[in-house]
């Protein structure tokens, strides 16, 4: 029989205690609403426990008064999978207090710490014994290692280094059922069965939830260096990522793709910034941030379409016609004297209509046939 929100409150207060289950909605804020502030929630609590036993009670007692559980770890997730549902009957279970590195073997190579230590502790924790933990994401400040396990993380050095299922060594967690298993061995070549580890990495706690992690590391490199290579398309990008594993072999840790909308973006919104590349009317780094009136708008299909129009028809520069089709003084015969100008003006007026055109037909696709065409121009 499902439990009422009194009973789910005492029995959680009992398990992690009265300071750890966060009831006032105004303090489960950060726990109900995802990264970027789209996705809401509401929980019956919030429960944050500090070992795997108390975990383990949790998730016992919720599996048998059939109380939902959401676990969470940063609550960086940009996809709202780590937040509740709003029918507030749920349980927040946040294993931010599980957040000490437990071991750093330089000899072995692997780190020991539970599900809530942030990447960046982990980190810098590797750091201090000259040894590198190789995944790296834009936020290592707040995500926890038992996320990375759970969503699989990849980072941006995963060309060297792998995701972080080729990271894990060994995870201890607790089933659906509240069992423990107690799998943190840091044994490289283990050939033992079945490997019981993979089926939590990249579960997002659906089979279990990762309580600790034993991870590999990697002798910190004493050099690196960085490139920024502008290439007109993706095929061009792919031809650059053969030569440079070719040249580089296993040492290359990272190639990535930047589209010049994400270069516009950046020059947009943080002043002060020096663009690394010129701009490119057209590639990955064109600028497609063109100003309309006094506002700007990213309208990068119609801009490039535009662009490349230009590229392609082009009104013909007018040209001296031969002597033999000069315009003649007056009362001399002839009348083909205006036809190198009239075939410049038809030119340049199919050249016109073939923009606007391009310019109406993008423009209806991206923003509908409802956009007031009277606007454009203010």
């Amino acid at each position: 029989m499902k439990a009422d929100a009194r009973t789910v409150l005492d029995a959680m207060t009992r398990f992690v205690g009265a300071a750890h289950c966060i009831v006032d909605p105004v303090h489960q804020q950060p726990f109900v609403t995802d990264y970027r502030r789209i996705h809401h929630g509401r929980a019956v609590a919030v429960v944050r426990p500090g070992t795997t036993q108390q975990v383990s009670d949790v998730v016992r007692w919720c599996a048998d008064h059939r109380v939902a559980i959401v676990p969470q770890g940063g609550n960086t997730s940009l996809l709202g999978g780590a937040v509740p549902d709003d029918s507030g009957t749920s349980v927040v279970l946040s294993l931010a207090r599980m957040n000490r590195v437990l071991c750093v073997d330089a000899v072995n190579d692997t780190i020991t710490g539970e599900a809530g230590v942030t990447l960046e502790a982990a980190r810098a924790a590797a750091a201090q014994h000259g040894r590198l933990f190789p995944l790296r994401i834009g936020s290592e400040g707040s995500c926890q290692i038992g996320g990375n396990l759970s969503t699989n993380a990849g980072g941006t050095a995963v060309l060297r280094y792998g995701s972080m299922r080729d990271l894990v060594l060994g995870v201890g967690a607790v089933t659906a059922d509240g069992s423990v298993y107690r799998g943190l061995r840091g044994l490289r070549k283990d050939n033992t069965g079945y490997v019981v580890k993979q089926l939590f990495v990249g579960s997002e706690g659906s089979l279990g939830i990762i309580t600790a992690a034993v991870l590999k590391l990697y002798p910190l490199p004493r050099a690196s260096a960085v490139s920024l290579v502008a290439v007109r398309d993706p095929t061009a990008a792919l031809a650059l990522l053969g030569q440079a594993k070719a040249s580089c072999s296993q040492w290359l840790s990272a190639f990535e793709l930047v589209s010049g909308p994400a270069i516009d973006l950046v020059m947009h919104h943080l002043p002060g910034v020096v663009r690394p590349l010129p701009p490119r009317t057209i590639g990955w780094y064109s600028s497609n941030w063109p100003r309309v009136g006094r506002r700007r708008r990213w309208t990068p299909a119609w801009w490039r379409c535009w662009s490349r129009l230009s590229s392609v028809v082009t009104p013909p520069t007018p040209r001296s016609p031969p002597a033999s089709r000069r315009r003649r003084p007056s009362g001399t015969s002839g009348s083909r004297s205006q036809t190198p100008r009239r075939r410049s003006e038809a030119a340049f007026g199919a050249t016109s209509r073939c923009r606007s055109r391009a310019f109406r037909r993008s423009s209806m696709l991206r923003r509908g046939p409802s956009w007031p065409w009277s606007r454009r121009r203010a």
